[in-house]
């Protein structure tokens, strides 16, 4: 059974174009990585290991950000079996994921196929709000790090 605690990471490049993930199972699906925690992992490791799990991506291939956020989520019809019984929802921990540019990624069992795409063509393709709304947000974060980097240069 899966546990009720997961972390999202939306992964993206400097050119901010997304990496969005299409669940084999449910092909109209498109996701960033997910993932539930195991037993006595923390949010950060269970990033860190879905990312590589989902993608092959390393923490050594970009910057790793994590929000400290936690949404409260509902689950799925679909995907209820694979909790305990009574279990109608969780807290998903948010993590941005920057790499340079687009990446080669190996996709877990799991995926059908992957594609990069600038905000505005991503969004309608994640299923999810928080998905979505992180997208978002990982965008602007993405921006205040490019001036950082800018205004460090000098």
């Amino acid at each position: 059974m899966k546990r009720p605690e997961s972390v999202l990471v939306v992964v993206l490049n400097w050119q901010c174009q997304f990496l969005l993930l299409q669940k084999k199972n449910r092909p109209i699906f498109w996701q960033s990585v997910t993932g539930s925690l195991e037993e006595g992992e923390t949010f950060e490791a269970a990033a860190l290991r879905e990312l590589h799990e989902e993608t092959g991506l390393t923490v050594q291939q970009g910057l790793l950000l994590n929000t400290h956020r936690k949404i409260p989520y509902q689950l799925y019809d679909w995907n209820r079996s694979c909790y305990a019984p009574g279990i109608e929802g969780g807290i998903e921990q948010i993590f941005y994921f920057f790499i340079s540019e687009k990446s080669m990624v190996t996709l877990s069992d799991e995926h059908h196929q992957y594609r990069w795409a600038p905000l505005k063509e991503a969004l309608p393709y994640f299923l999810s709000t928080t998905n979505r709304k992180e997208a978002v947000k990982a965008a602007q974060s993405l921006r205040q790090l490019r001036r950082g980097a800018l205004c460090n240069k000098y």
